[in-house]
């Protein structure tokens, strides 16, 4: 199972270049009708009181999402446990600001916050999480398909964990550029079809085996950019966003050759992206746009509210869509 968060989100950086948030104006296509307000299609979730910072859904199908902020002087967060059906929190924890969220199969939730990365079962309220050790700076998680877990920190460094046995890492990655050097953040991990790894850190995409974690199959820092996200294609090869606020599709060949762009005029911060029917591109800078390989330079779709945060994909094909005010947007972006 996938996550699509924000990692290490310029929340600051977000506010001082953007414009205050519209009530959900939507554009359903290039030059198509604007509403002010959401459409009987659309959905808000309301209870965060920070920006949210991360979005991921459920084996039973309800939204998980993370929180955060200042408090004082000191970050906060919460995690909210959704039924979609209800539009209600069936579920709250306190906890400090969450970097990246994520499920386990076994409905175990995984999050690293600034306290480090803990597992928690959500069936149990009081039980208290699983720490994994010296996870302090993780930034970034993915769950594998064989059910380990992959975290990416802030040192440029990605370690893979057997989450019932936190004794020691089952794989250390540490080939990117700033491996080892604070402040390199792995910003995203993917795992690919094929089994490879894809990872973001430092400016570089890189595709590596776990079996031989000593090496890199494939890298690339091609954009000039650093990448926010990863996520593979359906027909073959990745996407990942950059810090650029665009959208480039690789082969996992040959990730050094950019095959596409796609740009968000005049902003420039993390962005996340998701994969929709038919190979479509669903991108978060500002706003959320719908993008075709086809049409590289031209947004099919978007959701046209500021200061969008966090993006993730519902079995049901809508989008969910985080905002720095707190609120969760649901949109349909292909049923406009």
């Amino acid at each position: 199972m996938r996550s699509w968060v924000v990692v290490g989100v310029a929340l600051f950086a977000l506010v001082s270049c953007t414009s205050s948030p519209e009530d959900g104006s939507t554009v359903s296509s290039s030059g198509g009708d604007v509403s002010s307000e959401p459409g009987p299609e659309e959905q808000v979730l309301r209870g965060h009181t920070a920006p949210v910072t991360g979005l991921t859904l459920l084996a039973d199908g309800r939204l998980a999402s993370a929180s955060g902020g200042f408090e004082g002087t000191e970050y906060s967060g919460e995690v909210r446990i959704w039924n979609l059906s209800s539009a209600s929190t069936d579920l709250s924890i306190d906890t400090s600001r969450v970097h990246a969220i994520d499920a386990l199969a076994d409905g175990r939730l995984i999050l690293a916050s600034s306290s480090g990365v803990e597992i928690r079962d959500l069936s149990v309220e009081s039980t208290a999480p699983l720490m994994i050790p010296d996870s302090s700076n993780t930034h970034s998680i993915a769950v594998l398909s064989d059910g380990t877990v992959a975290l990416g920190d802030a040192e440029a460094t990605v370690r893979i964990w057997d989450p019932n046995d936190l004794q020691t890492p089952l794989v250390v990655y540490r080939q990117h550029s700033g491996a080892g050097d604070f402040g390199r953040v792995t910003s995203d991990i993917a795992e690919l079809s094929s089994g490879m790894i894809a990872s973001a850190a430092d400016g570089e995409v890189h595709v590596w085996d776990r079996s031989e974690a000593d090496g890199t199959l494939t890298s690339s820092g091609a954009s000039g950019q650093g990448y926010s996200t990863i996520t593979e294609l359906t027909g073959g090869g990745f996407a990942s966003a950059s810090t650029n606020g665009w959208v480039y599709l690789w082969e996992a060949e040959q990730p050094e050759s950019t095959q596409l762009g796609y740009p968000e005029p005049s902003f420039y911060t993390e962005t996340n992206v998701v994969v929709l029917d038919d190979d479509l591109v669903a991108s978060r800078g500002n706003h959320v746009w719908v993008w075709s390989p086809s049409l590289p330079s031209t947004a099919v779709g978007t959701y046209e509210r500021d200061q969008a945060t966090a993006l993730a994909l519902l079995p049901d094909g809508r989008l969910a869509i985080g905002y720095y005010d707190g609120e969760i947007h649901l949109w349909d972006p292909v049923g406009e």
